[in-house]
């Protein structure tokens, strides 16, 4: 009796240091298999998005997750996943909610070719030689910036050998 007390109070301790925001205390991340949270970035009467991307204020919002630890699923500063970074950048942006997954973000935005990619087009990956399992922000001079398993939030370069042979396209969220 005297072990079983000790041990319920150890757990309540570990519990108690849990912190009670897991992510970030933005709104909560939409379910992976609906739409629902997708906001489209407005379109004007020529068809062409009126959002552009800020790149010097994405370039300070990429800095402040630069080295922020990898956890599936997250999308703050707590930890982050390769589609949860591009939710959370998008997100400090402009509010902008999109797809919380690299299929579905890889499968609603707009292509782009290779040699027209701007800064903060979508790089996609595929990691387990299926379909885009991985998601970057393109950062310019060949480089993207992605949540790695192992590394957390870093900068990579699309010339590096792995990146070159899993790359399977880009994706604009502008118009």
């Amino acid at each position: 009796m005297k072990w079983f007390l000790v041990m319920l109070a150890v757990v309540v301790a570990l519990v108690g240091c849990e912190p009670s925001i897991r992510y970030s205390s933005g709104p909560s991340k939409p379910a992976a298999d609906t739409g629902a949270g997708y906001t489209e970035p407005k379109v004007s009467d020529t068809g062409r998005s009126d959002f552009s991307v800020d790149t010097d204020r994405m370039r300070k919002i990429i800095g402040g997750y630069l080295g922020t630890s990898y956890r599936s699923g997250g999308y703050g500063k707590l930890g982050i996943d390769c589609s949860g970074l591009v939710y959370a950048v998008y997100r400090d942006l402009s509010n902008l909610h999109l797809p919380p997954k690299t299929k579905k973000l890889f499968n609603t935005l707009r292509r782009v070719s290779f040699r027209d990619l701007r800064y903060g087009d979508l790089v996609f990956f595929s990691l387990n030689g299926k379909h885009a399992s991985h998601v970057g922000l393109y950062v310019g001079d060949n480089k993207f910036v992605h949540a790695s398993e192992s590394r957390g939030v870093v900068i990579s370069s699309l010339a590096e050998e792995y990146y070159r042979q899993s790359y399977v396209g880009a994706r604009r969220v502008t118009g």
